[in-house]
C-alpha cells in the first residue's frame, strides 16, 4: 500500500479499496491499519475516526463480529456515531440483521 505521508484518512480510504478487491490476500484489515491506528487512549482526536474506519473495513471484508467489537466502544465516547446515526446510515446495512447491531440501535 502506498504511503500518503501524514494523510491517515487517505491511507485508510485506500485500505477500504485494496482489501475487498485483492482476492486471496491473507493480510487482514487490522494488519493494514496497524501502523496507522492511533489508540484512542493516546489520541482522542484521530483515534475514534480511525477506529470507525476499521469498523467499515471489517464490514466490507465480511467480518461483522469484528466490526461490532470496534463499533461498540465508539458508542460510549464523544463521537458523531450514535444509535440514531446507526439507524439511518446506509453504510451499516451489512450489520442490520445482526442481533448485536440491533441491540446497539435499540439502546439509549
Amino acid at each position: 500500500m502506498r504511503s500518503n505521508g501524514d494523510r491517515n484518512d487517505q491511507t485508510v480510504e485506500s485500505g477500504q479499496i485494496i482489501v475487498p478487491i485483492s482476492p486471496g490476500t491473507r493480510l487482514g484489515p487490522y494488519e493494514i491499519l496497524a501502523s496507522l491506528v492511533a489508540p484512542i487512549s493516546k489520541d482522542a482526536n484521530i483515534g475514534p475516526y480511525l477506529q470507525h474506519q476499521l469498523v467499515r473495513i471489517y464490514m466490507l471484508t465480511g467480518e461483522p463480529e469484528k466490526a461490532l467489537d470496534q463499533l461498540e466502544p465508539l458508542l460510549k465516547m464523544p463521537y458523531f456515531v450514535s444509535p440514531g446515526w446507526l439507524k439511518i446510515d446506509p453504510n451499516f446495512d451489512p450489520l442490520r440483521n445482526n442481533p448485536r447491531f440491533q441491540k446497539l440501535v435499540s439502546t439509549r
